[in-house]
């Protein structure tokens, strides 16, 4: 099988693999080769699209079924945090990274000065450099750190880890209040998160369009400014009596979360070698799982929302850190794209690229 690359669209979009060779059922031949068929495109893409609402229907289920969790096996704040991460630690493929999450994770309940905590923190900071040593002396790694040289590239993980993290401590700070402060059954807590959902849907087809129209950049500042002004939102109104501002910040978040992606994965393929794109674009899938698994850790170790049954006065102020560092994050998210998306950044992409042509 021979692998050619179509090419990418006016715009900024991805260019995208075509495989298959002349003769080959499905494939039609023309001047650039043979590409895939019109249902093979549909095909490819209908499996993206399942294996990702898979993924995530997956960790919503469990975050909506921590209260029961709870009421049932009497774990701990940090239990309830492993529960979830241990779901998403399995699919991101930088296991290597997951030491550092047990640090987070326990500092709470046994202290920076512990020795276990020191000990996680040596192992992952060694981990981490063995990991670096061994595949830079492979001659195929499964992992080439010549990537990172790409600003555009290494902000674009930054962005997704940021994402990520930011979505995966918005659904655990919310689920703790729907179901454990306002005693809401599941069902009735999952349908309040409904607009989350449409909000991610409208929020990917809205930042495809800026993307082609605009640009990356102005997708990611709109993406950023919707998961701030949903954490503001959301924050505010946490221990009052209305629904229709509750509502508004899980729709602003998931606008901000399906914004994000798209201009994320164009960033982070902004002049790569298209035979390096399956492995950028794999560190980047990964990036969002490890960034989901330390935004409940992080999210819960500096709120402690879910470390006891709260008053919903009580809860507003126990969770205001939370909503405050999500907001920070947005804003964060919105400096990143600019500077990922400057004219600096993309010479950086366009030096990497040269010398993946070269080796």
């Amino acid at each position: 099988m021979v692998m050619r690359w179509t090419r990418a669209p006016a715009g900024g979009g991805l260019a995208v693999p075509a495989t298959g060779g002349a003769g080959e059922r499905g494939g039609t031949d023309g001047p650039s080769g043979t590409v895939l068929s019109p249902t093979r495109k549909r095909l490819v893409l209908t499996v993206a699209c399942m294996s990702t609402v898979l993924v995530n229907l997956d960790n919503t289920i469990v975050n909506v079924a921590l209260p029961g969790i709870r009421a049932q096996l009497h774990p701990s704040l940090s239990g309830l945090q492993w529960i979830v991460d241990s779901y998403l630690m399995t699919l991101a493929a930088l296991l290597i990274l997951s030491g550092s999450l047990f640090t987070v994770i326990e500092v709470p309940r046994l202290g920076a000065g512990s020795g276990l905590i020191r000990g996680g923190i040596v192992v992952t900071v060694l981990s981490a450099a063995a990991l670096v040593m061994v595949e830079r002396r492979r001659t195929d790694p499964l992992i080439d750190f010549r990537f990172f040289r790409s600003v555009p590239f290494s902000l674009s993980m930054l962005i997704a880890v940021l994402t990520y993290s930011a979505m995966g401590g918005f659904l655990f700070l919310n689920t703790v209040y729907l179901q454990d402060v306002c005693g809401y059954a599941p069902f009735r807590a999952g349908l309040y998160t409904l607009p989350m959902a449409l909000g991610t849907i409208v929020g990917a087809q809205l930042a495809a369009w800026l993307v082609r129209v605009r640009g990356a950049v102005v997708a990611l500042v709109a993406a950023g400014a919707s998961m701030t002004g949903a954490a503001v939102i959301t924050g505010a109104v946490v221990g009052s009596d209305t629904s229709f501002f509750l509502l508004t910040g899980y729709t602003l978040l998931g606008l901000g979360f399906g914004g994000a992606n798209t201009p994320v994965n164009n960033t982070a393929m902004a002049g790569m070698p298209r035979s390096r794109a399956g492995v950028a674009g794999a560190l980047a899938s990964s990036s969002r799982q490890l960034g989901q698994s330390l935004g409940v850790a992080v999210y819960g170790a500096i709120s402690s929302a879910g470390s006891g049954r709260y008053s919903v006065a009580a809860y507003a102020s126990v969770s205001l850190p939370g909503w405050c560092v999500i907001a920070g994050t947005g804003l964060v998210i919105t400096v990143l794209g600019v500077v990922a998306s400057s004219r600096g950044a993309r010479r950086s992409a366009e030096r990497v690229s040269v010398g993946f042509d070269e080796s």
